[in-house]
């Protein structure tokens, strides 16, 4: 069950005001998990993974179902492995599962211009299955865009074939590009820094 309310036992009795009668009570167990999630930084050059966490499931009980839908509201199905990989977790002695979902990085790849994404995730009790779904929890990913000096150092820069002075000559768009080529790549002994005019 997911509500409000606090996890507890509880008396159902049912009384007839027509027929005088009451039922005798019943015990009704409530349980209830909370659902949430902490935003992530991400690059979009490699494999990511979003986690949604469930807790005060009953300690190494039953995982709760748990349902992932994409920046589209739609839902993420396990049979998209070109895109997904969905992991649901186990539950710890502390009553916690960590659900995860991993975007794969050609999926990663059409973020590359966003600076965040979100996807939702949402929890159902897989031990009671009349109980509803949580609501929906966003999953936020905040997209860290490359230095531009290093872009520049790791495009711009070109490395001459042959030796100077026993070294190696760089050429760079600039000098703060050549800086970083050099911090970067430079392993011989003597390096000769070339800077085109500007």
């Amino acid at each position: 069950v997911v509500s409000t309310q606090s996890t507890g036992t509880y008396k159902c009795l049912i009384t007839s005001n027509e027929h005088g009668e009451t039922d005798k009570p019943t015990t009704v167990n409530l349980k209830v998990f909370t659902v949430t999630s902490t935003p992530k930084s991400v690059t979009t050059d490699v494999d990511q993974t979003l986690t949604c966490s469930i807790k005060e499931l009953d300690a190494s009980g039953t995982p709760a179902t748990v349902i992932w839908k994409d920046t589209q509201d739609v839902e993420v199905q396990s049979s998209d492995t070109t895109n997904y990989e969905l992991k649901p977790g186990t539950v710890n002695s502390d009553g916690t599962q960590l659900s995860e979902l991993v975007i794969k990085k050609d999926k990663m790849a059409t973020f590359a211009d966003q600076d965040s994404f979100t996807y939702k995730c949402s929890a159902k009790s897989a031990q009671y299955s009349d109980s509803p779904a949580s609501t929906y929890v966003d999953v936020v990913a905040n997209v860290e865009k490359k230095d531009k000096e290093e872009e520049d150092g790791g495009s711009n820069a070109a490395v001459i074939a042959g030796a100077v002075a026993g070294g190696v000559v760089f050429v760079a768009a600039a000098g703060v590009a050549a800086v970083f080529v050099y911090k970067k790549f430079c392993l011989a002994t003597t390096v000769a820094v070339v800077t085109p005019p500007v």
